[in-house]
């Protein structure tokens, strides 16, 4: 019996006393700026940042700034972790117009103002472009899709595990679908294969997912949580969920509120909602919030 249950112990591994040594070499291996967050204190309390090997989604219907707040996030990593390499798939905005979305915060005007600036070869914008090239060089990858050239699960793999990047951030899930395939039958392949290859190489991954239909009319009614595109897997899978809502101005002619909801997380608070503060023209979260509650 010995002899058997020591055959078998080379197996199945289920010392706790190995599990944490080596959760222990893991955690010394990350370095000092472990934790993904996205530079929002009182957001990035209540859902409790993102450790290498995990998974988050933000979800919103078109317009709720989800990638403002990848944008956000990018740039406080920039910022903090002196040698980061993220990756950025690209997959529904143009990669000419999401790299622009760097420079509008910096520079402080709207996106029509700065193609204006562009076109006259304005000094302000020049200095711009070339603080953030520098500042970003071998440190910023962004990949998108093109005419006929799609990006699947299948490159994505490739490119995490060629480049091994610290953050891989994807805008949007659903727009890894191959042809004919559903949105359902693309999030059940992709979700489990990035949750591997990202546990494998302990890299942070941020999901960006629109809604449905279906999903738009439960969010205006007051539900929330388990509304990513492709079905429940999504906030299954995945380590903390955020929903973001374009609610309605307060002031007849003000700005929208951007309302963002902690509906999953494993170490923060779920269900809490806040007041995201942006500017309108830079389309750029300020890091300011304010504790909200949703009323039916």
């Amino acid at each position: 019996w010995g002899e058997w249950e020591k055959r078998l112990r080379r197996n199945m591994a289920g010392d706790p006393g190995r599990h944490l040594a080596s959760l222990e070499r893991e955690v010394k291996s990350w370095g000092r700026d472990y934790a993904f967050r996205f530079g929002i204190p009182q957001l990035d309390n209540a859902w409790g940042t993102l450790m290498p090997g995990e998974m988050a989604v933000v979800v919103g219907a078109p317009g709720a700034m989800k990638t403002s707040l990848a944008v956000k996030g990018i740039t406080t990593m920039l910022q903090e972790v002196r040698d980061a390499r993220i990756l950025v798939f690209s997959l529904d905005m143009s990669l000419e117009y999401f790299t622009m979305r760097f420079i509008l915060a910096g520079l402080g005007v709207s996106q029509q103002e700065c193609i204006g600036m562009m076109r006259e070869g304005n000094e302000q914008y020049i200095r711009a472009k070339n603080d953030f090239l520098a500042g970003t060089k071998g440190r910023l990858t962004i990949l998108g899709n093109e005419y006929r050239r799609r990006w699947t699960i299948d490159g994505v793999e490739e490119q995490i595990g060629m480049k091994l990047p610290q953050l891989v951030v994807i805008d949007y899930l659903t727009c890894m679908k191959r042809q004919r395939q559903s949105d359902l039958d693309c999030v059940e392949e992709c979700i489990p294969r990035l949750q591997d290859v990202c546990q494998k190489v302990k890299t942070k991954t941020l999901l960006l997912s629109q809604m449905g239909r279906a999903s738009k009319a439960e969010q205006l009614k007051g539900a929330t949580g388990g509304h990513g595109k492709g079905g429940g897997i999504v906030e299954e899978k995945c380590d903390a969920e955020i929903e973001l809502l374009k609610d309605d101005p307060e002031e007849q002619d003000g700005q929208h509120r951007i309302i963002g909801t902690v509906t999953k997380t494993r170490r923060g608070t779920s269900g809490v909602s806040f007041e995201l503060d942006y500017k309108g023209a830079t389309m750029e979260f300020t890091g300011l919030t304010r504790r909200v509650r949703r009323m039916g």
